[in-house]
């Protein structure tokens, strides 16, 4: 069974592999939606990096991130005494990992 840092990292890696940031991009476009900090609609490049910093940010504290549109959460728990940890990032649509089971440290 992995580590809960190991089971935290697969899910970022999946979440920035699924997640639909072209949608995003274009949601953003449409809606002429730009960052304070930048000048013109941010890049899918951009986006993934905000999406990311915010994901790294629950992981290492827990609770919750938002901002540039993007929300991050991470939801612990357990069950039968198997502790679980479950990633989920927003953007106008929901992208949710199923709560993973973990080795105790």
């Amino acid at each position: 069974m992995k580590k809960k840092s190991e089971v935290i990292q697969d899910q970022i890696d999946e979440i920035m592999d699924t997640f639909d940031f072209v949608k995003v991009h274009e949601i953003m476009r449409a809606l002429e939606w730009t960052y304070s900090d930048a000048e013109g609609i941010p890049d899918e490049s951009t986006l993934r990096t905000t999406a990311r910093k915010h994901l790294k940010e629950v992981a290492k504290n827990g609770g919750y991130s938002s901002s540039g549109g993007f929300s991050a959460n991470l939801k612990e728990g357990e069950e039968n005494g198997k502790p679980w940890v479950s990633l989920h990032l927003y953007f106008g649509e929901e992208l949710s990992l199923d709560g993973e089971f973990y080795e105790k440290e």
